[in-house]
Parts: structure tokens; C-alpha cells; sequence
């Protein structure tokens, strides 16, 4: 049987009729119910990163024209420095020499990366200087996602 005239305005008095505390109310509840029926099918993961663990240091004593990149991450992780590929060995340890650093500023990359993780990236400067009839290395790093640094270069 169809709505009569005065039925449907007694719908349309309803919403006049609510106190302002009401209405408050009703609208706050409507936005909650909204937000979380939306929110169900939408879920935020925050990605997991590869552990890696980065230690430098000289190894080349007087010229200082060698630095060692040496750390620790995942078994089974991929790493490379400088797009070169080392593999670390059973329980995640790896080292890297680089070898006859030219003077001036030079940056170092290293990433490790297992399948089921983002990659960590750390980003290490190394300033070769020559002074005082001699060559010194500035090491320090610039840059990192996820990444502790275990040494100092000294």
C-alpha cells in the first residue's frame, strides 16, 4: 500500500525533530560506520627490510688508498657493494675490498636483499685526501634504510 501524503511527512519531521545533541550524535556514528566499513577491505603492511650490519676500515696502513667493507645480515641474502656481488657466507657475514681509491670524493653503495624483504641500502662516502706529503681517508656514511653501522673508520 503506498505511502499517503501525511506518512511521508511525518518521515521528513523526523530529522526536525532530533535534538542537536542527537543529531551530533547520529552523524558521528554514520562517519565511525562509514570508516570502518571502508577500512575492512583495506589494510596497511608496513614493509619488512633485510637486516645488514656495515663495518669499514683502512687496510692499506701508510698510502690509505684501500678501504674494507665488512658486515652482517641474512642467511641466505644477496649483497652487493657498487653493483659488484659478494656472497656472505653461512651465517651472514661478508667483506669487500676496494681497491686503489683515486682522490677526491667517491660514494659506495651497499645493498642486501632476501626474496621475501625490501632491500637495505647503506650509502658510504670516502674522501681521499692528500696533506702533509701524505694521503688520509675521510669515511662516513651518507645515507641508510634499516642499516647499523658497527664501526668507525679511524
Amino acid at each position: 500500500m503506498p505511502d499517503s501524503s501525511k506518512d511521508g511527512n511525518k518521515k521528513r519531521g523526523w530529522w526536525k525533530r532530533q535534538t542537536l545533541t542527537a543529531k551530533v550524535l547520529i552523524v558521528f556514528f554514520a562517519i565511525v560506520a562509514l570508516g570502518v566499513i571502508s577500512g575492512v577491505g583495506y589494510v596497511v603492511s608496513l614493509p619488512t627490510y633485510t637486516d645488514l650490519n656495515v663495518t669499514y676500515g683502512n687496510a692499506s696502513g701508510e698510502t690509505s688508498n684501500i678501504v674494507v667493507i665488512s658486515g652482517v645480515t641474512e642467511s641466505g641474502a644477496n649483497i652487493t657493494v657498487n653493483n659488484h656481488s659478494v656472497t656472505p657466507d653461512s651465517v651472514g657475514k661478508f667483506s669487500y675490498k676496494i681497491t686503489n681509491i683515486p682522490l677526491g670524493t667517491q660514494n659506495v653503495t651497499v645493498v642486501a636483499k632476501v626474496s621475501d624483504k625490501e632491500p637495505t641500502t647503506a650509502i658510504i662516502e670516502i674522501n681521499r685526501i692528500e696533506e702533509n706529503g701524505g694521503y688520509t681517508l675521510e669515511v662516513q656514511l651518507l645515507n641508510q634504510t634499516n642499516v647499523e653501522i658497527l664501526g668507525q673508520f679511524s
